[in-house]
């Protein structure tokens, strides 16, 4: 008994101790080994109102099943997804922080103002431009929105409904967001001042000449730049190298690329595949179980297939199958399957008889009666094929008189592709096809001319690196990486001859980046780099191909940048200083013997250069480019009068006034309004802008995906 109860202590205290080992694990660190901080509660904080993860996620789905609605597509990819992030993350600030801004003024919409957007004589473009709202000429109808309204919560599945509120809400939305821009362009004036500013800048043009020497003139290493210098440089002028939260680093990319064993096997599977396809009786069926890309049957005119293939499929016999061929990193074999002459393009419409038992709205038998009653209205008495379809079609094209519009073959359902494409369809004369959901009326309106096309089935394998070669691969990357733990060790092998290809550098990396570099599906490894600490090495990281081996080097936090962060560029923009004061100092001395821009000119071996058109509203000069000290200078001097020496962006300058020539001045009243007009279009950015820039917001995206 003593030595079970000895048991049973250890065995508890072992799983006290394992289970806190596990417990520290995975609240500590994440895939990399990289410990995390505290996790946030919220999505955000966006002045002062929290984001809760309920309210995004929701949010993001309602975002998510609309752009299926749209687009059709089952699945979307993760490019798509950060779309929708984005989009729902700039919808929820400017709603949160626009919002406090409209209620502290009251701004609303009224139940009449909403009334009247929707099914009043001016609705707004986004009711008038839903498609169920217009009538069979297509102009915008009110009833048929009262029609949407009273019918709605007849819908089961309540999207209808849904999709009329998020509607609403949209207009409701950029109504109020209207009238408080309104309101701001309302107060806003120019004034007397700046009008005739304005005038007076433009109605003075001056003629100058003037030298420049640049600043290339003088060689870097000909200007001693020392530590101190630098510093002095960088206090001086400290707020021009603000920076916004960041980080660099330098990352090994291993791509795994197939192996020649990989390349073999692909190889002797795609031959073996060529004799396996010759035989076949069945290709279409054979074709989509081996292929990668799945065939649809589709027929092509010459030029249409790849090029290697592309002219003998034309002149052989079909039965025909094709050596291997490579397009890209797939192995191909393709087989000619069917040959025929026929339309390249076809015109055609149609109109839709639905049936349904299990509703029990039509039975198919029904539904046949009235497709027939209908092909005889057209045929024989003569009603417009278009009306018949506004009328009586149940497909959604009923609003386009059931028009199709040109397509190519297989661009449309099967059965009306091969109605259409059907030597023995006639154009004008509408037939009616059986569907298993009812029945189609379909009329052949045009088709090109007739040409030679081919049905070929090709058997492609994407050539990829096998489960061996990515082993091997994270291997080579592991070991770089257990041998490269510490920074140095790392920048010292990454710049041997093998690795240095590898190696990249990665600037300006911010928390909310989706990606690395432009690297699909990198999120993972951004999300490490801003959770680890300068100079940590990550382990080896998947993505996609390749294994990544990623340096954190630098943290650039908010604010002004660190000296020794950016000592370089500071030490060029001192070095420019001192080049300017040696350039100074030289232009003043040519100056002071000769007393002119010409005999100054002589004495430093520069030409004299003139400029036309000056106007202290530009900033620049013609044929030197930005200037803003040097056009200031030009007009606080007298005509004949030459300047000291001016420090400009490009060079130095000496120049002397010419002449200015003054213009009658414009009407103030016209520069009024263009400067007032101007500001005002300017109001819808700018304002919205201003706003949610001064929001206090807290986002804590980054830690949820």
């Amino acid at each position: 008994m003593a030595e079970l109860e000895s048991i049973r202590k250890r065995t508890t205290l072992l799983m006290i101790i394992i289970g806190s080992a596990v417990l520290l694990f995975v609240i500590g660190t994440d895939f990399t080994g990289q410990s995390l901080a505290p996790r946030s509660t919220e999505i955000a904080v966006i002045n002062g109102e929290d984001v809760t993860p309920r309210d995004w996620d929701a949010r993001i789905q309602t975002q998510i099943d609309d752009f299926k609605q749209r687009s059709g597509q089952p699945t979307l990819d993760d490019r798509t997804m950060d779309f929708i992030r984005t989009q729902v993350w700039n919808q929820l600030k400017e709603e949160i922080v626009l919002g406090i801004e409209f209620d502290k003024l009251g701004i609303s919409v009224s139940a009449d103002e909403l009334e009247n957007m929707t099914t009043g004589r001016n609705p707004h473009p986004q009711v008038a431009q839903v498609p169920v709202f217009r009538d069979a000429s297509g102009r915008f109808n009110p009833a048929l929105v009262m029609q949407y309204m009273q019918n709605m919560d007849n819908d089961v599945t309540g999207q209808q409904k849904a999709d009329w509120l998020s509607l609403e809400k949209g207009i409701e939305a950029e109504r109020i967001r209207s009238k408080y821009t309104s309101m701001v362009k309302q107060g806003m004036y120019v004034t007397n001042e700046e009008v005739q500013a304005n005038l007076v800048g433009n109605s003075k043009l001056a003629s100058i000449k003037y030298l420049v020497k640049d600043y290339r003139s003088i060689a870097d290493d000909a200007v001693e730049v020392t530590d101190a210098d630098i510093k002095s440089y960088y206090n001086s002028h400290v707020d021009d190298y603000t920076q916004e939260a960041s980080r660099t680093v330098k990352c090994v990319v291993f791509n795994v690329d197939p192996s020649d064993d990989d390349k073999q096997k692909v190889s002797d599977w795609i031959n073996e595949i060529k004799v396996e396809f010759a035989a076949s009786t069945d290709d279409s069926l054979y074709v989509n179980i081996n292929a990668d890309s799945r065939y649809f049957g589709i027929y092509n005119t010459k030029g249409e297939l790849p090029l290697s293939i592309d002219s003998i499929m034309f002149e052989s016999e079909v039965g025909y199958v094709s050596d291997v061929f490579i397009e890209g990193r797939a192995y191909n074999v393709a087989k000619l399957i069917n040959k025929k002459f026929a339309p390249d393009s076809a015109n055609a419409r149609y109109i839709y008889i639905g049936s349904n038992d299990n509703e029990g709205t039509r039975s198919k038998e029904e539904a046949k009666v009235f497709a027939d009653s209908i092909l005889q209205l057209i045929n024989v008495v003569g009603v417009d094929f278009t009306e018949m379809a506004v009328a009586n079609s149940d497909d959604q094209n009923k609003e386009q008189g059931g028009e199709i519009g040109w397509f190519r073959e297989g661009m449309q359902p099967k059965i009306i592709s091969d109605f259409c494409f059907d030597m023995e369809s006639e154009t004008g004369k509408p037939a009616i096809v059986e569907i298993d959901a009812g029945y189609l009326i379909i009329e052949l309106t045009d088709r090109t001319e007739p040409v030679n096309k081919v049905q070929v089935g090709i058997i492609d394998r994407e050539l990829g690196p096998s489960n061996a070669t990515f082993q091997a691969l994270f291997t080579k990357s592991s070991e770089f990486a257990g041998k490269n733990k510490k920074a140095e060790d790392f920048l010292t092998a990454i710049e041997s001859e093998d690795l240095a290809p590898l190696a990249k550098t990665l600037e300006n990396i911010k928390k909310g980046d989706r990606s690395l570099g432009g690297i699909e599906g990198s999120r993972e490894v951004v999300k490490w780099i801003n959770a680890a600490e300068e100079g940590d090495v990550s382990t080896a990281i998947e993505i996609g191909e390749s294994y990544l081996v990623v340096l954190l080097e630098d943290i650039y936090e908010d604010g002004n940048t660190p000296l020794e962060k950016i000592k370089t560029e500071v030490e060029s923009a001192a070095r420019k200083e001192k080049k300017a004061e040696m350039l100074i100092e030289e232009l003043t001395a040519a100056l002071s013997e000769s007393g002119t821009v010409d005999g100054a000119a002589t004495k430093l071996s520069v030409d004299v250069k003139t400029a036309t058109g000056v106007t202290f509203a530009s900033n620049s000069i013609p044929t030197v480019g930005n200037e803003p000290a040097l056009v200031g200078t030009i007009f606080g001097l007298s005509d004949g009068q030459t300047s000291k020496p001016i420090k400009g962006e490009n060079g130095v300058y000496i120049v002397m006034l010419e002449a200015i020539q003054e213009l009658v001045l414009g009407n103030p009243n016209t520069s009024k309004s263009i400067l007032s007009s101007g500001a005002k279009s300017k109001a819808d950015y700018l304002l919205i802008k201003a706003i949610l820039d001064n929001a206090e917001v807290t986002d804590n995206r980054s830690e949820f995906y």
